[in-house]
């Protein structure tokens, strides 16, 4: 047998190996994928049912889920929100969402 023949095995071994060490990192993600999924069920269970509902689809469909109001625009797609809507997030009465990309629209840092 030939040096190239023992290169190429040995090559051939480390890469085995990386294949091994990655099936152990993939097991392990999807454990803990299903740990978060579960404990995800859980605290699922005390949030209001709609603002779940909103929340779900927000996240399905656009990330990020909220997004600050910034000068009166969206901070997302920076459309100008309307006044009265702008007025209804700075209450705090009710889930806003931005009349142009859909994200929930938090108050800006007043501080």
């Amino acid at each position: 047998m030939n040096i190239k023949y023992f290169s190429w095995l040995r090559d051939r071994i480390g890469i085995e190996e990386d294949d091994i060490e990655l099936e152990l990192e993939v097991k392990s993600s999807d454990s803990r994928i299903n740990t978060i999924e579960t404990q995800r069920i859980e605290v699922a269970k005390n949030v209001d049912k709609e603002l779940l509902q909103i929340y779900d689809s927000l996240l399905i469909h656009r990330t990020p889920v909220a997004v600050e109001a910034k000068d009166g625009m969206c901070g997302h797609c920076f459309m100008r929100i309307p006044p009265q809507t702008y007025i209804k997030v700075l209450e705090l009465n009710e889930i806003v969402l931005c009349p142009s990309c859909k994200k929930k629209i938090l108050i800006p840092d007043l501080g």
